[in-house]
């Protein structure tokens, strides 16, 4: 089932009541076979936290490893065929390989250079393998060691938009994501799979390498995530959504353009949009949309979607919606939704999802940044959620049992670090990331508005939202008393 707002912009006629160009942004791109990206073992929505044997049948329902290997090697084959050189064919000889095992004649009969696959621990909307190229089929310059990523089911990782994502950061800004070398976006193809093939990013991810950094080392890391939140506001756009690339003939790209957002829960699951809306939406969404735009918006699909399905807790439902939305609109009236932009928001830049090196001296070097799947376009106070994390809040840690893991924010972010060290990297942090994601980070009626954007993207489509929509409004109470004395 598909909303008729978010067909997807590929091999179809866009419909120019529903796209909206990026402001500024709208330039000449080159064709998609040609967009240069990168990648690593950790590129991957939402990690998993289960390992397989190779023998075992994956969850997910997929085949097995060892068959689907057995596709990826075709596929390699299908990309980089074999060299015909008469050299090439005389080391692949048997006579060679027996020469080779002489420890004489090995010095003259070079070792073959074979395509090496590695299985790595994917997540819940890719699964991932590594590729090594022999040097016979890699090109120079070129990166031998890649990724596959291929989305487990059709709907959650959606090849197309993340090719998208990556090439608008590559023309528009300066953060280090990955290349794309190949990329299939239909079925037609050894793996019966959409399909990327990107770069793997230099080092490993900050989730392993944070524990044993000195502070030096993590100074450099909180001046450059700084930088990175600071990009991703300068990437604005009037309306909000998700970013889509517009086709021209043969596959060549147009321009970028933002889509409106599916009704599409957590999970993936893609609910169907009733034609007409139980609220109203004010303005014109798709030309200069309002924070409050955003929300009437949203809360008045969602609010349509749950009348048509007459759930059981209908009644409970179309509460919160209400609640919910005379939350918004007071925000609103309040002055808290000023920005008059949205940006790019990556909404999971957590150190599992940024790759870095130790250089020789010792100093580190971001590399890149990761899982850009669920990247949006938003109000800006979504990109300025505090990475507590740089300054000694574990993101990981248990959280008080009144508020649910997700979507709730997170507390401890906002609290003054307990030692000079870690008050130190705060600081570092925000003097790089500038004075605009100050203004919308620490403010408690931001933290409920990022929360609040979380529940009206996804609908109450699961335990944690209905959780999260009455923490919302209970929280808002005790808020507006507050202002109030």
């Amino acid at each position: 089932m598909t909303s008729k707002a978010t067909k997807s912009a590929h091999g179809t006629e866009l419909d120019p009541t529903t796209v909206t160009a990026l402001t500024l942004q709208r330039m000449e791109m080159p064709g998609l076979s040609e967009l240069s990206e990168n990648s690593s073992i950790h590129s991957s929505s939402k990690q998993s936290d289960t390992s397989q044997s190779d023998t075992s049948t994956l969850r997910y329902d997929q085949e097995a490893y060892d068959l689907f290997r057995i596709r990826v090697e075709k596929l390699c084959q299908v990309l980089w065929p074999p060299p015909k050189s008469i050299r090439q064919s005389l080391l692949d000889s048997k006579a060679a390989t027996r020469m080779r095992a002489n420890k004489f004649f090995r010095l003259f009969v070079p070792s073959q250079d074979t395509l090496r696959i590695e299985r790595l621990r994917g997540g819940d909307y890719n699964r991932i393998v590594g590729i090594r190229l022999p040097v016979s089929k890699s090109e120079v310059g070129r990166n031998r060691d890649l990724i596959l990523r291929v989305p487990r089911r059709w709907g959650r990782g959606r090849t197309e938009r993340v090719v998208a994502i990556l090439s608008f950061l590559h023309h528009n800004s300066a953060i280090s994501v990955p290349s794309v070398v190949a990329k299939d976006f239909s079925n037609d193809n050894p793996l019966e799979s959409p399909y990327l093939i990107q770069d793997r990013l230099a080092g490993s991810d900050l989730g392993i390498l944070w524990p044993d950094l000195n502070h030096s080392q993590r100074c450099t890391i909180a001046r450059e995530v700084g930088r990175v939140l600071k990009s991703l506001l300068a990437l604005e756009s009037p309306v909000t959504g998700y970013i889509e690339a517009a086709f021209k003939s043969k596959g060549t790209v147009e321009s970028h353009i933002v889509m409106p957002f599916d009704l599409r829960s957590a999970d993936g699951d893609l609910f169907e949009e009733p034609e007409e809306h139980c609220l109203p939406i004010t303005g014109t969404p798709r030309q200069n949309q309002t924070t409050l735009d955003l929300f009437k918006c949203q809360i008045g699909r969602w609010r349509a979607v749950d009348v048509a399905r007459n759930a059981g807790m209908v009644d409970r439902t179309l509460g919160l919606w209400d609640e919910m939305l005379k939350i918004a609109e007071e925000m609103n009236t309040l002055g808290f939704f000023t920005a008059k932009l949205h940006c790019l928001c990556h909404v999971d830049l957590y150190p599992r999802n940024i790759m870095a090196r130790i250089l020789p001296q010792g100093s580190i070097e971001v590399t890149g940044v990761l899982d850009w799947d669920e990247a949006v376009i938003a109000p800006k106070f979504m990109s300025c959620e505090p990475p507590g994390w740089l300054w000694g809040f574990d993101p990981d840690d248990p959280v008080p049992n009144n508020l649910p893991t997700w979507p709730y924010e997170r507390p401890g972010a906002n609290d003054m670090p307990s030692t000079l060290e870690k008050q130190g990297l705060k600081q570092i942090f925000e003097e790089h990331v500038g004075p605009e994601y100050l203004g919308l980070a620490y403010g408690e009626q931001f933290r409920m508005s990022r929360t609040l954007f979380r529940v009206a993207l996804f609908g109450l489509t699961s335990s944690e939202n209905y959780d999260a929509a009455d923490q919302i409004i209970s929280d808002w109470a005790r808020f507006r008393q507050s202002l109030t004395k």
